[in-house]
């Protein structure tokens, strides 16, 4: 496999991790909420495929629609960004907070 190929592989991993990750979330918000895909629906005045789109795939998942999903859940997003060396940490500590303490920095943010 030449080096593209697996920066291309490793760049869609991240894109599917991530998106899996956002729409779980999404999903067991929705749950524990007890709202049905119809109320987020008439919540947002979208239509219901919409919200079944949105939180089938993901793929289409701006910001602006995650931002108002969470608003409609009544739930905030946090985002946390950090550097790949962090990830060996996470996996090793099992938390965040404690990969932090770990030593090094990251970039953290993004409360909406």
């Amino acid at each position: 496999m030449t080096e593209r190929r697996k920066i291309g592989f490793e760049r869609a991993y991240r894109q599917e991790r991530l998106i899996a990750s956002v729409t779980e979330s999404l999903l067991e918000q929705l749950e524990a909420t007890g709202l049905s895909r119809a109320d987020l629906a008439k919540k947002l005045d979208v239509s219901r495929s919409d919200i079944t789109q949105a939180l089938g795939s993901g793929r289409n998942l701006t910001m602006r629609k995650l931002a108002d999903l969470a608003w409609a859940l009544d739930c905030s997003v946090a985002m946390s960004i950090w550097p790949d060396a962090f990830d060996e940490r996470l996996t090793y500590f099992g938390s965040l907070a404690e990969a932090q303490a770990s030593g090094g920095s990251m970039r953290t943010g993004l409360a909406a």
